[in-house]
């Protein structure tokens, strides 16, 4: 998710590496913009915190009965979770709570990070032990981690967005303008791409920090961004449509009709002859994969029982926290294992250990949807 050396998010790890940053292989996080509590089924803004080119955040599903008690002190921050039996190996109370800011976990080189409305925090991925924090300036949009920097989008002016790249090491920052509010950020094909709620895609040079180029995408209610294999995936969510664009043409090449509507959120490569899109519908709690050379859409499959938060495909596994539990989906048998968080937690976020051992739940302290 954040490069600690300098550009999801931040910049990654301890040891940052100098000259140009790398287009390969971007460190990526997309990461929440502070919102309020939003009326029942108000599609939020897009607020997760991601590692890896090929994971992508949802959005927030609202609505909700009592809020989890937890003041000041004494309230759960972050659990970790055995992933074999679902007990609680750790259970942190601590300053850095991310209050109703859902998907803002990742795993990092052996650095857990999180996003709070203020700061990104640095911890020990066991432990959880907080190792650093960078405050973050001023209100944001969205934020995503590539090419060892992160990437903030925040509100400029009416009608227009400045998007920020902040090393996570030093704390330097560089800005640029853009027209257009926040649709989504994010970080792949060598670019950032930057999707404004007007469907104009804004193509950025990670090195330069200059506009390469702009595109008219035709779409009308752009969600999200997915930069992949050359092409930028569009999903319309709110449709039920994802439309596959080619900055090399400025086109739209293919448009996918969806049986539900849903947001991308991740890329199963498990085998790479049959690679699968994975959509999330929040409001029938249904994974979707997609085949993204045919556009076939595969067999639906139902995941939890409260509002879905967050969702991450890791390795050869598919996690999706729904605010009362946390499924792990083995890939590609799709067998499902079921892991209740603790009393008083709204699963928010989650992030699961590179080895499959533990997962680290945030506590967004969020009304349970029933």
């Amino acid at each position: 998710m954040f490069d600690p050396s300098g550009e999801t998010a931040i910049e990654p790890p301890a040891t940052p590496s100098p000259g140009v940053p790398s287009a390969d292989t971007p460190t990526v996080i997309v990461a929440p913009a502070p919102v309020e509590e939003p009326p029942p089924k108000r599609r939020g803004r897009r607020i997760a915190i991601v590692v890896g080119a090929a994971v992508f955040a949802l959005g927030l599903v609202a609505g909700g009965l009592a809020l989890l008690s937890g003041g000041e002190s004494g309230r759960t921050t972050l659990v970790a979770l055995d992933a074999n039996d679902g007990s609680t190996v750790s259970t942190l109370r601590d300053e850095a709570f991310s209050e109703h800011l859902w998907g803002i976990l990742s795993i990092e080189e052996g650095d857990l990070w999180q996003a709070t409305e203020e700061s990104l925090v640095r911890r020990d991925d066991r432990s959880g032990k907080i190792l650093d924090t960078l405050p973050i300036r001023g209100p944001w949009d969205s934020m995503t981690g590539g090419f060892g920097y992160v990437w903030i989008a925040h509100p400029f002016a009416p009608g227009g967005t400045e998007i920020e790249r902040m090393s996570p090491l030093s704390g330097n920052s560089k800005t640029i303008k853009v027209d257009g509010v926040t649709a989504d950020l994010q970080a792949g094909n060598g670019s950032i791409w930057f999707l404004a709620e007007d469907g104009t895609l804004s193509e950025i040079d990670p090195v330069s920090m200059k506009v390469v180029d702009t595109y008219d995408t035709g779409t009308v209610t752009p969600g999200t961004a997915v930069p992949l294999a050359g092409f930028v995936w569009i999903c319309e969510c709110e449709v039920g449509r994802v439309a596959q664009f080619d900055p090399r043409t400025g086109e739209i090449v293919k448009e996918l009709e969806l049986p539900e509507h849903g947001f991308v959120i991740g890329v199963d490569t498990t085998d790479p002859q049959n690679e699968r899109v994975w959509l999330l519908d929040p409001e029938a709690n249904t994974l979707t994969p997609i085949d993204p050379a045919t556009g076939e859409v595969g067999r639906s499959i139902g995941v939890g029982g409260a509002a879905i938060t967050d969702a991450k495909v890791v390795g050869d596994s598919l996690w999706v926290a729904s605010q009362t539990e946390v499924t792990w989906i083995e890939l590609p048998s799709l067998h499902q294992h079921i892991l209740p968080v603790p009393e008083g937690v709204s699963a928010g976020s989650i992030a699961p250990a590179p080895d499959g051992s533990i997962v680290w739940v945030a506590n967004c302290g969020c009304p349970i949807e029933q």
